[in-house]
């Protein structure tokens, strides 16, 4: 630009802080993400309950395009959604998972806990984050089951520690298991999320004289919880 304070006039927003040559910063506050109107969720909504399979694909997707929920209408479309996800047809699943990623509840829990189970790896790897959102302690289990998996395993850890020490009872056992990419990764995630209970199980993995891989692991995850157990809860 030839002259940077034609563009400084335009800006609309936020705060110019600097101008240097051809560099300008901005300091922007916070702004308000549009939701969607009472139309568009009322179309979206029809839509979903259509029996046409290309407007229920329609309003599933629109839903996981949305800035923003309506928090009062969360409920009403993320059982739809629900609906949607659960069906067979690949093609309405997928948006309507991608939706359920900004819509879902806690009683959304238990449907995406089961598709878990039905579904690909990569559909697998958009439920978890999900999953470990709404911090429910009943699907550590399931996703502990995902540890194993070269492709499952940085999703499912990733929501482990997003559900906390309430996940630690479904990790624990993974510390022993044959394969030491699994045993490892369980490690990483007590690390983080481990209590006194995690201590014993731990200590058992370091007698055993374990890998190359489990063996630092397990010796790092032992000497954050015990830091952790020295400090107290916050």
């Amino acid at each position: 630009m030839d002259d940077p304070k034609t563009v400084v006039e335009k800006i609309k927003f936020g705060e110019v802080v600097s101008v240097e040559g051809r560099t300008i910063a901005v300091t922007v506050g916070t702004v308000d993400l549009p939701v969607p109107t009472e139309q568009d969720l009322a179309l979206a909504l029809n839509d979903l309950k259509s029996t046409d399979g290309n407007r229920r694909k329609a309003g599933a997707d629109r839903l996981s395009k949305v800035y923003a929920i309506v928090p009062d209408r969360r409920e009403e479309v993320a059982k739809a959604l629900e609906a949607a996800a659960l069906d067979k047809d690949f093609w309405l699943q997928q948006p309507a998972i991608r939706a359920l990623n900004l819509w879902a509840g806690p009683e959304n829990a238990p449907a995406l806990i089961r598709l878990l189970e039905t579904v690909d790896w990569p559909t697998r790897t958009v439920i978890c984050p999900i999953l470990g959102r709404l911090k429910d302690p009943a699907a550590a289990a399931a996703m502990a089951k995902l540890l194993p998996g070269l492709g499952d395993r940085a999703a499912a850890s990733a929501a482990l520690k997003a559900i906390g020490p309430a996940a630690e009872k479904a990790v624990i056992p993974y510390l022993t298991h044959k394969d030491s990419w699994a045993a490892s990764e369980a490690c990483h995630i007590l690390k983080e999320i481990g209590t006194e209970a995690s201590i014993a199980p731990l200590q058992e993995v370091l007698k055993g004289k374990p890998d190359f891989m489990v063996g630092p692991a397990a010796s790092n995850a032992l000497k954050a919880i015990q830091e952790r157990k020295k400090v107290g809860p916050k």
